[in-house]
């Protein structure tokens, strides 16, 4: 089999240790021009699917940790903000479609950021079904992103 063969040449399941994304991009390119060119030296529609999976996968690990970011070395690639582990970007259903979306701070016993880029434990988000509507109480955003990109900014505002 083809992943076999990659066994034989570099090590049994060397490629869950990581390969830098630049070389698996020009790997799914030479495999993917290869293929339409008609060659059949290689199974190269097969490595075609290898390569994607290892880059999802890739992304999938370094976004849980479990995979180094160094390994996008890809140049002008935009970075993903990922939430990190102890905090949580969620929608609140409980009330149905009045809230948005909310940020915690799990460990904190619960502290909730609010849109003024301070954790409150009291009160909360400070929604009222009365005063707010969807996304406009102090600790809710209308999105998911905003909600990200809130976290984002009170991250770097704490590490500077």
């Amino acid at each position: 089999t083809w992943l076999g063969k990659g066994a034989e040449k570099y090590a049994p399941r060397n490629w869950e240790k990581g390969i830098p994304f630049s070389i698996c991009v020009g790997k799914l390119q030479r495999h993917l021009a290869e293929y339409m060119m008609g060659k059949t030296d290689e199974p190269h529609l097969d490595a075609v699917g290898f390569w994607w999976h290892a880059l999802t996968h890739y992304e999938k690990m370094i976004e849980l940790g479990k995979l180094p970011a160094s390994l996008n070395d890809l140049p002008m690639y935009e970075k993903k903000f990922v939430v990190p582990a102890g905090w949580v970007v969620e929608h609140n259903t409980c009330l149905g479609d009045y809230c948005g979306w909310y940020v915690c701070k799990k460990e904190k016993h619960g502290m909730y950021l609010r849109k003024d880029l301070q954790l409150y434990h009291r009160g909360g988000t400070d929604f009222s079904s009365s005063q707010h509507g969807y996304g406009e109480a102090p600790g809710y955003w209308p999105t998911k992103e905003a909600a990200k990109d809130a976290l984002q900014q009170y991250l770097a505002k704490e590490n500077s």
